[in-house]
């Protein structure tokens, strides 16, 4: 309903938008947010401008609608919105920052799936937070083919150049690329997605450390039997008392690929695995 009074001259609508702006329901707030742009030159824009200000600095409203309300004030006259901008490219939250800085032009705050095929193509935002917000908000309509495209860019920009991509790189940079790619990997495998498996596959078996959470729930919904061997390869490589959760979480994910694939101990890859890594297999299978 609120799409549908977008750009419309009535009056009446600025009290249907004001009261929508603090509906229980984001989505809703949202979309009031998005109706709400098109009012602030009417005869009460002051008054919806002073609402979006509001919104846009309450640091208890969702972030996705604060952001929204920021691209939302970046589209009028400098001297009437500088002094809220100004604050706001200092805000917490990275979608507020990046709306604050970019103003109307900003796709992560008007069309999140814009802003995934834009990553997708290699145009990266400057924070890798501002895109893990974005997969979030837009993975589940993305294109498959967007994301798989989104995970071989944010390959590249974990590896510095020249670097072999394997061991992975333990920089803070490329840690925080990888946490996102591993969040594209496990929102592709929610929708049985198994286009980048591959990646997947590689990604575990040259973990030098513990990953994030994202590559073993993937790994867990769509995991084939070559990547249980992957994830065998990740296990035998951590075998000290500091590594237990992650050896733990490596555990969880071959238990779910062995029920799912119904590998047995006659499978050709369970044989080959307990002929090269003996009792630590056992231990991973248990």
């Amino acid at each position: 309903m609120l799409r549908a009074l977008d750009g419309q001259p009535d009056g009446r609508i600025v009290d249907v938008v004001l009261e929508a702006l603090n509906d229980d329901a984001a989505d809703v707030q949202r979309a009031a947010v998005g109706t709400a742009r098109g009012l602030l030159d009417g005869p009460r824009g002051s008054q919806v401008l002073d609402r979006l200000a509001g919104i846009a600095l309450d640091p208890g409203r969702n972030p996705r609608v604060r952001a929204a309300a920021t691209a939302a004030l970046g589209g009028l006259p400098a001297h009437t919105t500088s002094p809220v901008l100004t604050r706001l490219r200092d805000d917490p939250d990275p979608a507020v920052r990046e709306a604050a800085a970019c103003g109307p032009s900003t796709a992560a705050t008007h069309d999140p799936l814009a802003a995934l095929e834009a990553a997708a193509d290699g145009r990266l935002p400057s924070d890798p937070q501002l895109l893990l917000y974005l997969v979030g908000d837009a993975a589940a309509t993305a294109p498959a083919s967007v994301l798989h495209r989104l995970v071989t860019a944010l390959r590249k920009a974990e590896a510095a150049p020249g670097a072999a991509p394997t061991p992975l790189r333990l920089d803070r940079r490329a840690s925080e690329w990888r946490t996102v790619r591993g969040a594209v990997h496990a929102a592709l495998a929610r929708r049985e997605s198994r286009v980048a498996l591959y990646d997947l596959r590689e990604t575990i078996e040259a973990a030098a450390e513990s990953l994030p959470h994202g590559y073993l729930d993937a790994a867990g919904l769509v995991g084939d039997a070559e990547c249980l061997e992957a994830i065998a390869h990740a296990y035998v490589r951590a075998p000290s008392p500091e590594q237990a959760a992650w050896r733990t979480a490596l555990r969880a994910a071959a238990h779910a690929i062995v029920a799912r694939e119904k590998l047995t101990r006659r499978h050709a890859v369970i044989k080959r695995l307990r002929g090269r890594f003996g009792e630590q297999i056992q231990e991973l299978l248990r």
